[in-house]
């Protein structure tokens, strides 16, 4: 583990190693039996999730069990900006596999979303997320997020005391492990 003075490319290096060697399945099961027994999904109008891309947690329970509710990120690399969208609209592949709706896709206000699902690879006990350096998540969450539920998805391995962050990093209310629904105070 890097350590707490180390830049976040050495904390993004770390946590890919780490990643790589769980195992997704049983990962992935406890993360959406978490959120799928817990009542915070359950009258949210809209749920702003992913698909899962790389070593990412893939929450297709979740997607199935809610698929009306779902809605999916795009980014726009020019604007640097993040759009949702319905699941199930036509997707395009970036030339780094992520998965993405295409531009025609039908955007959804931000304000019709209740709950922000966040992939992550690592969070910090104050509920800051290590992400891939983009800061398309940050950037939509400082924007929108003050009357959302916004949810990590992570691992209780890579679960840390402190991450290095910015001024421009936001926290979590919330992050699911494939062990608990855990609350940031």
């Amino acid at each position: 583990m890097p350590s707490a003075t180390e830049p976040k490319d050495a904390w993004r290096a770390w946590a890919r190693r780490v990643r790589e060697r769980i195992d997704p399945e049983p990962w992935a099961n406890g993360i959406e039996a978490q959120l799928l027994e817990s009542p915070v999904l359950d009258n949210a109008r809209r749920i702003a999730s992913y698909l899962a891309f790389g070593t990412e947690v893939d929450l297709h329970q979740v997607h199935a069990q809610f698929s009306e509710q779902i809605v999916i990120p795009r980014i726009d690399p020019t604007a640097s900006a993040m759009t949702f969208h319905p699941l199930g609209s036509p997707l395009e592949e970036l030339r780094i596999g992520l998965r993405q709706p295409s531009p025609t896709a039908d955007a959804i206000p931000a304000d019709e979303i209740d709950v922000v699902l966040v992939p992550g690879l690592a969070f910090d006990a104050r509920g800051y997320r290590l992400g891939y350096g983009g800061g398309y998540y940050d950037r939509w969450l400082s924007t929108h997020a003050k009357s959302k539920v916004v949810i990590g998805i992570g691992h209780t391995l890579l679960l840390i005391d402190a991450l290095p962050r910015g001024p421009h990093d936001r926290a979590m209310g919330m992050i699911a492990t494939e062990d608990a629904l855990v609350v940031i105070q």
